[in-house]
């Protein structure tokens, strides 16, 4: 979840998150096992970190302390489901000129003047625009999508390197016909 860096904020600063750092370079099962001896209670606190898919054994203490205190006023889901999230992005998008394309794979990142200015799809259509965000994951994106002699690319590819791969986290949410009741179900998470 996270990873400390190098920090340049004035010492009095650094001093005071200090504490927070300290326990982001734990791992939760290292923070669990030291404070808590009761394998079933470590267990039931630490099972949060199914929701961003690190293991104990390699997740921040702090970065696991920080999911589990957003829910400590209540979970909540956007009204109409998570679509509405990709629908009002969306509707902003193209208001201000964009375009969402989809099923279209990306072959290239354009490159000019040491600067992203597009993708080249498979097809081989390309297309402009002032800002280039790859969500393909920065592995992909530096090691694929990237040309080899893009400015900067090697450097980039070492330091993703460095980071290391994260671990695949899937989530599906599936609407059905009926009721709670008639179909069985008592509102829980499943994680499987």
């Amino acid at each position: 979840l996270m990873r400390r860096a190098t920090s340049t904020a004035p010492v009095s600063e650094e001093r005071s998150r200090a504490p927070f750092l300290r326990l982001a370079d734990e791992t939760l099962a290292a923070a669990l096992e030291r404070r808590i001896a009761s394998p079933e209670l470590r267990a039931a606190l630490g099972h949060e970190w199914t929701n961003y898919g690190t293991p104990p054994g390699e997740a921040s203490f702090a970065g696991h302390a920080t999911t589990v205190a957003h829910y400590f006023a209540g979970a909540w889901v956007p009204e109409h489901g998570g679509d509405a999230i990709a629908a009002g992005l969306a509707g902003a998008l193209e208001a201000r000129g964009g375009a969402i394309v989809v099923r279209a794979a990306v072959e290239r990142i354009l490159i000019e003047r040491d600067q992203a200015v597009g993708v080249r799809l498979a097809g081989g259509r390309e297309l402009r625009a002032g800002c280039v965000i790859s969500d393909a994951g920065a592995a992909p994106t530096f090691e694929t999508l990237l040309d080899v002699n893009a400015p900067f690319a090697e450097e980039l590819r070492v330091r993703v390197d460095e980071i290391g791969r994260a671990h695949g986290h899937i989530g599906v949410y599936v609407g059905l016909r009926g009721s709670a009741a008639e179909l069985g179900l008592d509102g829980s998470n499943q994680f499987v």
